[in-house]
């Protein structure tokens, strides 16, 4: 089973790296974790009242090569935004 990391990337140019991984079965696999875990992140901001500042979590494979993005844009209705 391959390995997967998701780094979150911070709307202020911030980054925090996945040091661990998390073993999954595909890519899909590791983009619906990616999706679960931002909006996590950011609705955990939310009830603390705090910015949430994440931009998007990157996925990975073990050689560092980026495979993905989820953007925290792309998950949120657009009247947000407004």
């Amino acid at each position: 089973m391959p390995r997967y990391y998701l780094h979150i990337r911070g709307a202020d140019g911030t980054a925090a790296s996945d040091e661990e991984g998390t073993d999954l079965a595909d890519l899909d696999a590791a983009q619906a974790d990616a999706v679960a875990a931002a909006r996590e992140l950011f609705a955990a901001a939310i009830k603390l009242a705090r910015d949430p500042m994440l931009k998007s979590i990157v996925i990975t494979d073990e050689a560092g090569t980026e495979l993905g993005e989820v953007r925290i844009k792309d998950l949120l209705p657009p009247s947000f935004w407004d």
